[in-house]
């Protein structure tokens, strides 16, 4: 049905780090390249999304995101996605 929201749907997620690799590794097979990583921290995510039917093949659709860390280390963010979805 056009110019109908669509369901909404909201999402939580414990975002766990890898703690054993300090090291990422680059190369081409020949020489490699060793980078310090840092450690990774652990951290929950809240996911909102939502969508408007504006015809019955074409919505528009959007991403609320906030991602805290649950540690010392970890990630602290807000993101803001958008876009169209086309179905055929």
């Amino acid at each position: 049905m056009p110019n109908e929201p669509a369901p909404a749907l909201l999402k939580m997620c414990l975002l766990i780090a890898s703690q054993r690799q300090k090291q990422t590794l680059i190369g081409d097979g020949i020489q490699q390249a060793a980078f310090r990583a840092g450690q990774g921290g652990d951290s929950v995510q809240l996911t909102a999304d939502v969508g408007l039917n504006l015809t019955d093949n074409l919505k528009l659709t959007g991403q609320l995101q906030y991602q805290r860390r649950v540690r010392r280390e970890g990630i602290d963010d807000w993101g803001i996605n958008g876009g169209m979805e086309f179905t055929f």
